[in-house]
């Protein structure tokens, strides 16, 4: 695999996967907002290789069974994929929901090296969803780079 894409919104994950944006793309549905975010401990094993979790408590329950095994990477550990991964982009909208995910992946990869390197943040100021493929193959985001999280990750 070479190229990841990770979104808040499955509506936006299958419109990137129709456009063929991406080899795998992956939409982390957790809600953020008006609830209390995951102790650390909850946090580790969301992003872990799964184990017996329930469903609703590992990062990639909200992908569809059958993408996750013709990917392979069904069960699989976030900083594991995106060491594997020649680039890996965070496709997150300005809602409020997003926002926080996105925080939360960055502080949780920021003091993974192999990680952090392969990782960029495209900002969106449109429903993706809501696009046709040819739109959106069209489109470029704005892209970031992320040099550093070092600073900013937590005290894990």
């Amino acid at each position: 695999m070479t190229r990841l894409i990770v979104t808040t919104d499955s509506s936006a994950a299958g419109a990137i996967q129709r456009a063929g944006l991406a080899d795998l793309v992956i939409a982390i549905e957790r809600r953020m907002v008006g609830g209390p975010l995951l102790s650390e401990t909850e946090c580790e094993a969301f992003f872990a290789p799964r184990v017996a979790l329930p469903n609703g408590l590992h990062w990639l329950d909200d992908t569809p069974v059958w993408l996750l095994k013709r990917s392979g990477v069904r069960g699989r550990g976030l900083i594991d994929l995106l060491s594997e991964c020649d680039t890996a982009e965070l496709w997150m909208g300005p809602e409020p929901n997003a926002q926080l995910l996105l925080l939360w992946l960055l502080d949780y990869c920021g003091t993974e090296e192999a990680a952090v390197s392969k990782l960029s943040i495209r900002r969106l100021d449109f429903a993706v969803g809501d696009l046709a493929p040819e739109q959106l193959a069209k489109l470029n985001p704005p892209i970031a780079r992320i040099t550093n999280c070092k600073n900013y990750a937590g005290s894990r």
